[in-house]
């Protein structure tokens, strides 16, 4: 048994081991790649996957749930803005469940020392309580691709500002389309649709000022340029979010306790502590915003950034009619601990603008879902998710089949919704060793070049072996659209690819290595000729042979209407959701 762990939470971090020089401590690694460099080179290592289960990861589900109530209904109780007080649980969201999964591993560890990297040097801990304070830091980083990248000057400020004002006069009375966020393209598509309904709409954007007053005044004049032309998604009137507001001294004080856990109470406060100064300036940007523009109407999809929250719900505060897309294809489920993660998730940045008028999905079993996280009850529409593929069928080809890669690192865990890198490891390892069972069968794993955590070189090494026959394939540079004209079947866990796959004909396979979620309502049984499923998933690893071979040999024709019923948009529901997109701006108009 080590006497001291070495926590390892990247590939970065196993590097750094190795320049330690020799050492007794065994690794507790993170991050499958890491893990494997370091066994590369004889040290001893830990997997986290080893020291957690099902049950690990219900519980911490359980837990974070719990712990950002409590502080949501503290913070309000103090009489915090309603916004601010989201602000603060997004930014909590983004790092409590990290900060449970490391805390259930070290717990469970062999050891009762942990040896922790922090910028610029490895520091000794002799309690969990300890590691996890210096963990911390990293947990909370996420967020910072939200925030500005820098506190703008008065001056820069004070430009934008006045850029909001010159622009929006240039815009005039024309009905207004304010994407509230940076373009995506979902939300370019809802704006534009809408403001095809009107003549001389136009469509705005919103995002920080340049990182100084030379580039603020760059992106203001090419916003004035673009108020001459025709209403245009792709190249959006921009606005500012700033203000010149300093806070400092005068950030509220948060509540005793936060949460009740003592060692994640003193080390949430502490972090919320040290980031509240840019949350409360980036949410002050937001009710800048809300002051000096009156859209007609607001798209978004996805709400997480403090100033989106202060300007979204001062907006609807004002009868502004909010349009949000779901930014995955988040699904209600039907077993209590699932139900809950799905929820848990879709509260948090993707089903969660309070007071929106209209709720897009990109499945119909998203609809279910929103009630379970909005008090209000928005009205549903239909939207699709990619595009339909003319499939090219080759009898002689074999049993193509496409795993798109989906897994999340520690420092963007959700519990028992998504996978770990080792955890989609291993149930890739299972899948593929269960496919070289079958003859006439292919797999291609599409995985993105630039992700880390999973070990490339590694698994390829695996799937050269002989008894993959040359069948498995990693792939990471075609465009997984590529694969749409020929794939048989898409395996993956919650991907919004798995949708795309559905709205062509194309049956899934929902495959994790420990096998207690399913993101669409999956059938367990081997299907027979006149018994086919959309979706299919096995409870344990042996039944994936026989479900392999199964759904081979019957789905060699498309998907049905009847087999996909309950799963994907009908033509009729979309065209009804085009209809509402054209007629919106009228709508808006006459509830004013």
């Amino acid at each position: 048994m080590p006497s001291s762990l070495t926590i390892v939470t990247s590939l970065a971090d196993a590097e750094r081991v190795l320049e330690q020089g020799p050492s007794d401590s065994a690794a507790l690694c993170f991050s499958p790649d890491g893990s494997e460099f370091l066994k590369s080179r004889g040290h001893a290592t830990i997997d986290v996957e080893d020291l957690c289960s099902s049950f690990t990861h219900a519980r911490n589900l359980i837990t974070a749930t719990r712990m950002l109530q409590q502080m949501e209904q503290r913070l309000l109780r103090a009489h915090w803005h309603p916004a601010d007080t989201e602000s603060v649980r997004m930014f909590v969201f983004n790092m409590l469940p990290s900060l449970l999964l490391v805390r259930s591993a070290l717990k469970n560890a062999p050891a009762g020392q942990f040896t922790v990297f922090t910028p610029g040097t490895w520091v000794s801990c002799e309690t969990i309580e300890a590691a996890l304070k210096h963990l911390a830091p990293s947990c909370a980083a996420g967020f910072d691709a939200l925030l500005p990248e820098q506190d703008h000057s008065k001056l820069n400020a004070r430009l934008a500002l006045l850029l909001n004002r010159l622009i929006l006069k240039a815009v005039g009375n024309r009905p207004k389309v304010l994407q509230l966020d940076r373009p995506t393209p979902f939300t370019s598509r809802v704006s534009q649709q809408i403001a095809a309904g009107k003549h001389r709409a136009a469509i705005l954007s919103s995002g920080h000022p340049g990182h100084n007053m030379l580039a603020t005044l760059r992106r203001g004049l090419r916003a004035l340029v673009n108020t001459r032309g025709k209403a245009d998604a792709k190249q959006p009137i921009r606005i500012f979010r700033t203000s010149f507001e300093r806070i400092g001294e005068a950030c509220p004080v948060l509540p005793a306790p936060l949460v009740d856990d003592e060692t994640l109470d003193e080390i949430l406060s502490e972090t919320v502590t040290r980031y509240l100064p840019r949350l409360l300036k980036d949410g002050a940007a937001g009710e800048q915003l809300a002051k000096c523009v009156a859209p007609n109407a607001l798209v978004l999809d996805h709400l997480i950034q403090p100033s989106v929250i202060r300007a979204q719900r001062d907006l609807t505060q004002k009868g502004v009619a909010t349009v949000m897309i779901n930014h995955g294809t988040d699904t209600a489920q039907t077993m209590r601990i699932s139900s809950l993660g799905a929820a848990f998730w879709a509260r948090h940045g993707r089903v969660n603008a309070p007071g929106m008028s209209d709720l897009f999905c990109k499945s119909p079993l998203t609809a279910p879902l929103a009630p379970q996280v909005l008090e209000n009850a928005p009205a549903v529409h239909a939207i699709t998710v990619g595009r339909l593929y003319q499939r090219r069928s080759d009898e002689s080809a074999p049993f193509e089949i496409v795993m798109a890669g989906n897994f999340r690192i520690v420092e963007e865990h959700i519990p028992w919704v998504t996978e770990l890198p080792g955890e989609f490891l291993r149930g890739i390892i299972a899948f593929a060793e269960a496919l070289a069972q079958i003859p006439d069968m292919r797999l291609v794993i599409k995985m993105k070049a630039k992700k880390t955590g999973v070990p490339l070189e590694r698994l390829s090494a695996l799937f050269k072996e002989p008894r993959f026959e040359g069948r498995v394939l990693i792939d990471t540079d075609t465009p997984l659209s590529a694969y749409f004209e020929t794939m048989d079947l898409l395996v993956g866990n919650n991907s919004a690819t798995l949708q795309e796959a559905l709205n062509n004909r194309i049956p899934v396979f929902l495959n994790t290595w420990r096998r207690h979620y399913t993101h669409f309502p999956a059938c367990f049984d081997p299907p027979s000729p006149d018994a086919r499923s959309a979706a299919y998933a096995v409870k344990k690893p042996d039944e994936l042979v026989s479900m392999l071979r199964a759904i081979k040999e019957v789905h060699n024709t498309p998907l049905t209407d009847s087999e996909l019923d309950g799963l994907v948009w009908t033509q009729d529901q979309l065209e009804q959701s085009d209809r509402f997109l054209r007629n919106f701006l009228d709508r808006a108009a006459q509830a004013h």
